[in-house]
């Protein structure tokens, strides 16, 4: 967890080195229905999510990695979010910290997943994972929490950069 603030960190100073360039969400086109927005947000952080736990399989380099970038770019858009106006920030602190917990709790449990896994092909012991499961399933449904919540925000108060407020 430590770590992962800290990346978070490297990425909001990034935020800042870079200008606080920041490019709104594009507002949701006509007919596009809160379904679409939900199925979109949910769809991309369960890809993330997906991909953290494959890496189990690459011995959780790939959990790491993904974990890292994922952190250090959420650091770098909340800061270019911010522009410098820290009330442009309350509006994302409804959802953005379930989508990071579900990250951690994902990359969590696919670090034991790997290690049960690697104890059933070597020991042929059939180790009970089911706190692992369990965690994913948390994971799971913080994602569809937090992007139902992502699409009630941003449709509530649709936002760009710095306090400007639409």
């Amino acid at each position: 967890m430590l770590g992962a603030l800290v990346v978070f960190a490297a990425g909001w100073a990034a935020g800042a080195a870079t200008g606080d360039r920041w490019h709104p969400r594009p507002m949701a086109a006509p007919g596009r229905t809160v379904f679409d927005d939900f199925r979109r947000i949910a769809g991309h952080n369960f890809g993330v999510m997906l991909q953290i736990v494959s890496g189990a399989s690459t011995l959780c380099v790939l959990s790491a990695v993904m974990l890292a970038w994922n952190v250090f770019s959420l650091g770098m858009n909340l800061r270019g979010l911010a522009g410098g106006c820290a009330q442009a920030l309350r509006p994302v602190l409804w959802y953005v910290p379930m989508e990071f917990g579900a990250l951690i709790l994902a990359t969590a449990a696919s670090g034991s997943l790997m290690v049960a896994g690697a104890r059933w092909l070597l020991t042929d012991a059939r180790s009970v994972v089911r706190a692992e499961w369990l965690a994913l399933v948390a994971a799971a449904s913080l994602i569809i929490v937090a992007a139902a919540v992502e699409v009630l925000v941003w449709r509530a108060q649709p936002i760009s950069s710095g306090c400007g407020f639409r």
